[in-house]
């Protein structure tokens, strides 16, 4: 198959993942995105500064997370080892914006 035929399904930045849910009529508003990659297991990476998916990986998070919800409570849908890391994920965000903003101060 061409390069031209397959189909791209990285995405790159925030705003291509809040398109994808909403394309998949999932909450799609930055901070329902971000609060579905910290506390939900929607399956995005920030690398480099730059958010990063795939639509075909968040489209079956979003099957497993249906199914999962007729059978747990949503709490219950990662592991505290995941849970963990998306929390230290979130401070190390917080950190580095606050580094960044108090250069732009002094």
């Amino acid at each position: 198959m061409a390069d031209s035929q397959v189909e791209k399904t990285e995405l790159y930045g925030i705003k291509q993942i809040m398109d994808c849910c909403n394309n998949l009529e999932l909450p799609h508003s930055e901070s329902s995105v971000m609060t579905m990659i910290n506390f939900e297991g929607l399956p995005a990476r920030k690398i480099g500064g730059i958010w990063i998916s795939d639509s075909n990986k968040i489209a079956e998070w979003r099957l497993k997370y249906i199914d999962d919800v007729k059978t747990a409570e949503p709490q219950d849908l990662t592991s505290d080892s995941q849970r963990l890391e998306n929390i230290e994920r979130m401070l190390s965000d917080i950190h580095l914006h606050l580094i960044a903003s108090k250069g732009k101060r002094g």
